[in-house]
C-alpha cells in the first residue's frame, strides 16, 4: 500500500523573500517534517509554501467586494486541505502583519477547525516577545485551531548571523525553541485521528 501523501502548509505573512519571517518560516517547516519523518509516521509528508505577498491584492479583493475571486478561493482551499499548519508573520505595530489579518479574515470562522499550528513570529525588538501568544494566538485559536503549546517569537538579536533570508542563522537558544514547537507540531499532527484527516479532503500536490 502507498502511503498517503499528507501536507504540513507553511504560511509566511511577511512582504519580502529575504526577510527574517522567511528564515523562520523555513526553519520551522524543515524542523517540522525532520520531526514527523523521526516518528516513524505511516505517511508522507510534503511541506507546501504560501507567501501572502504573492496572492495579497486578491484577499484584500475578495474581503471588500465579498466575492470570492480565484486567489482568494484558492487560498481558503490550500488551508482547507492542510493537514498541520506553520502561520509565521512579522511583528508590526505589536501586532502581526497586515497580509497575516487578510488571510486570516478571508478564511472566515471555524475555518482552521481542529487544525495541528505553529504560530511564530519574528520582530525586531525583545520587548515584543509576547505577541506571538497574547495576540496571534487567540486569533487562530478563535479559528478553531490546535494551536501548540510552544509560540516561537525571533528578535534580531536571536539569530546568529546578520543575514536575511537563507543567510540568517538562528542562535542557539532559537534553535532550541523551534525544535520544541516542531516536536510538539509533529506530536499533535500524529495523534489526529484518520476521520478528522480525511474529512479536510483531498491532499496537495508538492510544489
Amino acid at each position: 500500500m502507498n502511503p498517503t501523501t499528507r501536507t504540513l502548509l507553511v504560511v509566511d505573512g511577511s512582504h519580502h523573500a529575504t526577510s527574517r519571517t522567511a528564515a523562520l518560516a523555513a526553519n520551522l517547516a524543515q524542523r517540522s517534517l525532520a520531526a514527523l519523518a523521526e516518528r516513524g509516521d505511516e505517511s508522507r509528508w510534503t511541506a507546501y509554501p504560501l507567501a501572502l505577498r504573492d496572492v495579497g491584492r486578491d484577499l484584500l479583493d475578495g474581503l471588500l467586494t465579498g466575492a470570492s475571486s480565484s486567489g482568494s478561493a484558492w487560498v481558503r482551499e490550500v488551508t482547507g486541505r492542510a493537514d498541520a499548519l506553520v502561520l509565521a508573520t512579522p511583528c508590526h505595530n505589536a501586532s502581526f502583519s497586515a497580509l497575516t489579518k487578510l488571510y486570516l479574515d478571508v478564511l472566515g470562522p471555524q475555518a482552521l477547525t481542529g487544525l495541528p499550528t505553529l504560530v511564530a513570529v519574528a520582530g525586531a525588538s525583545p520587548r515584543h516577545t509576547l505577541v506571538a501568544d497574547l495576540v496571534v494566538r487567540p486569533v487562530v485559536s478563535g479559528l478553531g485551531a490546535s494551536v501548540v503549546p510552544t509560540a516561537v517569537y525571533a528578535a534580531d538579536i536571536d539569530w546568529a548571523t546578520t543575514g536575511a533570508g537563507s543567510g540568517a542563522s538562528p542562535s542557539d537558544a532559537l534553535a532550541d525553541r523551534c525544535q520544541q514547537a516542531a516536536d510538539e507540531l509533529a506530536d499533535a499532527a500524529q495523534a489526529r485521528t484518520i476521520g478528522e484527516r480525511s474529512r479536510r479532503g483531498s491532499r496537495l500536490l508538492p510544489v
